[in-house]
Parts: C-alpha cells; sequence; structure tokens
C-alpha cells in the first residue's frame, strides 16, 4: 500500500476531476476504491463545516470467501466529513494517508470558490452551479460563461424555449461585476445593473435601438422561429456595439445532463417540503434520457414535479411507472417489439413533434397531419399528452 498510495491518489484525482457534480464524483470514487482495495463497502458521509448541507454515499458488494471485516470510522483532513470502511486492508498509517490524500483532493473540488447558485435551478458543485455540464454541448456553453460573466457588452442568448435561457441570463448577472445591481426588465426604469429582454427578435428595429442605448449591460433572449438562428445573430450584431451571442442547446442535445437536472429538481421541490428527496432509479432516468423533450428543461421539471406527485408518499423511490404518460409512452420499444407497437410508438413520436411545432393548437396540428381534430383530441387523450404543455403563455422562457 506505501508504495503506490501517490499513484493510487492521482487516478482517484482523474476520476474526482471527471465530475463537475462533486456528489456524483464521491459516487464514482466510492466504486473505483472498493474494486480496487476489494473492499465490502465503504460510505462517504459528507457534512459542510456550518452543518447547512449534508449526504452521504456508499457502495456496498460481495467478495467471495471474505470476512465482514472491521467496520471503522476515519475522519477527513476538516475533522467533519468522514468514511466509513468495512473489509479490505488494516489500519494502517500507509491506507490512512491514502484516505486523507483522496479527501483532501475532493473537498478541494467540493469546496473550492462557488460562484453564486440562484433558486430555481438545478444545482450543481464546482465553478457553476445552476448550470450542470455533462454533456459536451453544456460543457461548450460553460466554457464561455467565464468570459461573459467579465463582459459588459451586450448579450443575445439563442434557443428553443424552455432552455434556461432566462436563468443562464441571471446566473451572469448574480456572477458579474455587480450581482447586487438590479436584474431588472425594460419596463423598470433602473439606471445599472442588467437589461433582460425576451423576445428580441419579436420586437421591431426602433424597439431594438432604444433597448441597445439603455445605460444598464443588455442581455435578451431569442427562440429562432421564421428566422434561423445565423440571421437572428446577424441582425444583433449589427444592431448592438460590439455584441456577443450565445446559443442554449436544447435538452435533447444533453441528454448526459438529464439524469443530474431531475435529481436537483427533485431535491430542489423536496426541500420546500421538508421531506427526504426520493431515488431516482436508473429505469427510470434512463427513460427520461431517451425521451426528446419538446418542452426542454421547463417540460423536465414539470415532469420531476408530476412524479413526485405520482410517487404520494415521502421518500421512497421513483421508477418509471411514477413518470408522467407521455414520458413513459415515449419509450421506443425494441427490436423484437410486434409491428403494431412499433406503429403505436411511431404515432405517438408523430403527434407530439406536430403538437410542438403547431404550439399546442390541435385544429392546425389536425390539418398538419391529415386527421380530423376530433381525431387529434382522442389521441391526445389516448397517450395522456396535455396540449397546454407546448403553448407558448405555458412555458417560461427559462
Amino acid at each position: 500500500m506505501s508504495s503506490d498510495r501517490f499513484q493510487l491518489a492521482a487516478e482517484g484525482w482523474r476520476i474526482i476531476s471527471t465530475y463537475d457534480d462533486s456528489r456524483q464524483g464521491a459516487r464514482v470514487l466510492l466504486r473505483w476504491l472498493s474494486d480496487r482495495l476489494n473492499l465490502t463497502s465503504l460510505e462517504i458521509r459528507y457534512s459542510r463545516t456550518d452543518g447547512r448541507y449534508q449526504w452521504r454515499e456508499r457502495v456496498g458488494r460481495f467478495v467471495p470467501g471474505a470476512s465482514p471485516g472491521v467496520r471503522r470510522e476515519h475522519p477527513f483532513p476538516d475533522g467533519v466529513s468522514s468514511w466509513i470502511v468495512e473489509g479490505g486492508p488494516g489500519e494502517t498509517p500507509a491506507w490512512d494517508e491514502l484516505l486523507d490524500l483522496l479527501a483532501d483532493q475532493w473537498l478541494k473540488l467540493a469546496e473550492r470558490p462557488r460562484m453564486r447558485g440562484l433558486p430555481g435551478g438545478a444545482s450543481a458543485d464546482g465553478p457553476f452551479p445552476g448550470w450542470t455540464a455533462l454533456s459536451r454541448s453544456s460543457r461548450i456553453v460553460r466554457s464561455r460563461l467565464g468570459s461573459l460573466i467579465q463582459s459588459s457588452a451586450p448579450l443575445l442568448l439563442v434557443g428553443e424555449e424552455g432552455t434556461g435561457k432566462r436563468h443562464l441570463a441571471e446566473l451572469i448577472h448574480a456572477n458579474g461585476p455587480d450581482p447586487g445591481a438590479p436584474f431588472s426588465g425594460p419596463n423598470e426604469r433602473d439606471r445599472n445593473g442588467t437589461l433582460f429582454v425576451a423576445g428580441w427578435n419579436r420586437l421591431n428595429r426602433k424597439e431594438q435601438l432604444i433597448l441597445a442605448a439603455d445605460s444598464r449591460r443588455l442581455i435578451a433572449s431569442a427562440v429562432p422561429g421564421k428566422e434561423r438562428a445565423e440571421d437572428i445573430r446577424r441582425a444583433w450584431k449589427e444592431t448592438t456595439v460590439g455584441g456577443q451571442a450565445l446559443t442554449v442547446p436544447p435538452l435533447r442535445e444533453r441528454q448526459e445532463d438529464i439524469p443530474a437536472l431531475a435529481g436537483g429538481f427533485l431535491e430542489e421541490s423536496t426541500a420546500a417540503l421538508g421531506v427526504k428527496s426520493p431515488e431516482l432509479m436508473p429505469a427510470a432516468a434512463e427513460v427520461l434520457r431517451t425521451y426528446t423533450w419538446p418542452g426542454n428543461v421547463t417540460e423536465l421539471k414539470s415532469a420531476v414535479r408530476r412524479a413526485l406527485e405520482n410517487l404520494g408518499t415521502p421518500g421512497g423511490k421513483i421508477g418509471v411507472d411514477q413518470l408522467p404518460p407521455e414520458i413513459r409512452g415515449s419509450v421506443l420499444p425494441s427490436r423484437d417489439s410486434s409491428f403494431p407497437e412499433q406503429l403505436v410508438a411511431l404515432e405517438y413520436e408523430a403527434l407530439r413533434k406536430e403538437l410542438a411545432r403547431q404550439r399546442g393548437n390541435m385544429t392546425r396540428t389536425a390539418r398538419a397531419l391529415g386527421l380530423t381534430p376530433r381525431q387529434v383530441s382522442w389521441r391526445v387523450r389516448k397517450y395522456g399528452i396535455n396540449p397546454r404543455d407546448f403553448k407558448p403563455h405555458h412555458r417560461a422562457d427559462r
């Protein structure tokens, strides 16, 4: 153990630093260390020094021929959090030193200076709480946040409805040079701070020029429709001086982020109720990950709340059965599924996509699909789809 503890610590750091969410990094670290050291169980009990935030992660496994081992606790270097170990190596200085090295590395990542988090969004440990970035498209956004936060140039956030544009604007403002200044809209006559304008591409040229001349730092959002995103960005740069633009990816391009976002929304919803957050089962997480999410992050947040309502009792586990029916029904059949099952899945996806395209208008959806409004209404009830989820006024420009 003594000879390779630094090598093990280096491997542990590689694992820890891969994850922006320190709790997820701890989970992966436990699995790796348990396998590497042949432990029957390994646990981290984490508590912030102020006592306001705590959790625990544990892995246990069956090791053929292994004795139960001695259960012992080894505190982290700060004396608050601790390891709980069963089986594996005995109490040697080298073993304790390895745990101290790994704990110190993990704490540096988990407790490094954080940007100010915001209420109402999925949290994630690391440099940008509120912007979970496990997927490639999310990491691209995160790579630009540092420079955008320090800049005072006008910024346009371009993306579909519900992708989190307003939330991202608030995050940039809250971590900028003057976070205490107002974050306000066009109808609020503040002299400093950030001016947020939703639906920039729906304004006429005169309105845009007036807003661009405001003394506040301008952050606007735009949803491509008839206009292409490229055209919207080109017009933005022509209207503003030094204007920058950032594309906010749709949730279907952030599949790796979805389980973490859902977990964050679960914790947020249950914290407001003062109850324990339920566990999201792997099968349910996989269904969420593969769903197309026409309503993006806003729809995911709504789906998590509905799953909590379906669960009924506090705690417990959220499985596929607790997910909203439109999401359960979106699971594509396997290759071995019958022909009728495959037709049902295709019909369901076609209906949702057209409702999203027509913004929940049943009449236009029926016309586009070559059906009568009554036939569309019957199918909507059949699949448990709520057309209001696709209406613009029903989605916050987040």
